[in-house]
């Protein structure tokens, strides 16, 4: 896609689909950003912001809103102090639930979404209210879905949810991969099967 600086050392793209429209974008200081989040989280921010964004493909495909919003969203959550976790299955659901809840403020109230690298601005995208609402019923039903899966006891149940909400990468391949000891219809194998309770809900251990 093609560039051009703006003057203070952010840049402009031009509009998918209207070349005539440009917007500022300051690529450098999300990266900045992003890494004093990442460390701020035990590093468990780039990697939830990776998961939050392939639930957006999975869950819209190619319709509006992008990516780049939705990470947008993640980062405002956690800005906020609302997104929290002691292991990547807790930061995934707290912060599915926080991005879910912008996305709802964003199309029900218009309460925009900051771009914490250029102040003073918001998030603009070009999306219709039909894709907004899917956008916003669809996250706020994958927050509760994740949520179940998070508490699920059985680790099988747990990982087929979280597959459904991860869905398929680029290149055709399931994201989410069946913990060991189970089959890819969430069952047990039999070798697998052995006595003893479990310590923490298996939708935390199924991320490994």
């Amino acid at each position: 896609m093609p560039t051009r600086p703006y003057g203070d050392g952010t840049w402009e793209i031009p509009q998918k689909g209207d070349e005539n429209e440009w917007v500022r974008t300051n690529p450098d200081g999300l990266t900045d950003l992003s890494s004093t989040m990442n460390a701020d989280h035990d590093e468990y921010y780039v990697p939830t912001v990776k998961l939050l964004r392939q639930t957006r493909r999975a869950l819209l495909g190619t319709k509006k809103p992008g990516g780049f919003f939705i990470e947008m969203a993640a980062y405002q959550a956690f800005d906020s102090g609302a997104v929290s976790g002691n292991d990547q299955a807790e930061y995934y659901v707290s912060a599915l639930r926080e991005v879910s809840k912008i996305i709802e403020n964003f199309v029900t109230y218009g309460i925009a979404v900051t771009d914490p690298t250029l102040p003073g601005h918001t998030i603009h995208i070009r999306a219709t209210d039909d894709e907004l609402d899917t956008a916003r019923t669809r996250f706020k039903d994958a927050a509760t879905s994740a949520e179940a899966a998070l508490a699920e006891e059985d680790a099988g149940k747990a990982a087929l949810a979280f597959r459904k909400l991860l869905g398929k990468n680029g290149d055709g391949d399931t994201v989410f991969p069946m913990p060991p000891g189970f089959n890819e219809d969430g069952s047990k194998k039999a070798s697998a099967i052995s006595p003893g309770a479990r310590v923490v809900p298996a939708g935390k251990r199924t991320f490994g």
